[in-house]
């Protein structure tokens, strides 16, 4: 699959609301009523038509499961399926935090959960991920986002010829990534697990930052004076 340069909006702040992890409770939202960037695609507006129809309430029996598709230090990930819609363009995945295999404890779990909820329910950008929805159900805590069936850049560079990419195909995997990090320095934050394995492939050809466990956000900003310059005592 070749990439093609896709729009690039200007990066914008969005309001958020600290995410505390909750247990036991299924209660649900759908993430950024507000996504330019997902205007017309077809499993965002899904999950759009999926929480009109059900009254705000978006639970796991909303959801096929179909398999999983990868683990990690806190959670498991499912490609998963509206029941309502049956379309494979409305396939997104599924991760339960909370049965991960990297032997974290569950505080420190819930904490980097938590963070990683508030991170992601911020942004709005091509080419970072967009939370569609996030649900509890028993001690899962469940984040529902896009599939890329591209799968990471790593896997990809195993695929080409002599395993590497041409230098073009480096140049704009490169700058896709510079432009999401980026903007999440605007956001103030740090992304903290930049590898091929974390920067996944889409059906379009670009590029998704994934996993933002070990991200931070730095809730001081930098005052900038009219000339451009940074002032370092930032608020």
């Amino acid at each position: 699959m070749d990439p093609r340069p896709g729009f690039l909006p200007d990066p914008s702040s969005l309001g958020f609301a600290r995410v505390h992890p909750r247990a036991a409770t299924e209660t649900a939202s759908l993430s950024g009523s507000n996504k330019p960037h997902k205007v017309n695609q077809v499993a965002w507006e899904a999950m759009r038509r999926l929480k009109s129809t059900k009254g705000g309430r978006i639970g796991l029996d909303h959801f096929r499961l179909l398999r999983r598709v990868g683990s990690g230090d806190i959670g498991n990930v499912y490609l998963c399926q509206i029941r309502s819609g049956g379309d494979a363009g409305a396939a997104v995945l599924l991760r339960d935090e909370g049965g991960g295999q990297g032997g974290v404890g569950y505080e420190e779990e819930a904490a980097e959960g938590g963070v990683e909820k508030e991170i992601l329910g911020m942004l709005d950008h091509p080419f970072l991920p967009t939370l569609y929805a996030e649900f509890d159900v028993s001690h899962y805590s469940c984040l529902v986002m896009e599939f890329c069936p591209g799968g990471d850049l790593y896997a990809a560079r195993l695929r080409r010829p002599c395993k590497s990419f041409s230098i073009s195909t480096a140049k704009f995997y490169a700058a896709e990534v510079i432009l999401a990090l980026e903007y999440l320095h605007m956001m103030g934050i740090i992304y903290g697990d930049l590898k091929p394995e974390n920067v996944l492939v889409r059906e379009d050809g670009h590029i998704m930052l994934s996993d933002f466990d070990l991200s931070l956000k730095s809730y001081k900003y930098p005052k900038w004076d009219m000339r451009g310059n940074r002032d370092g005592n930032g608020t």
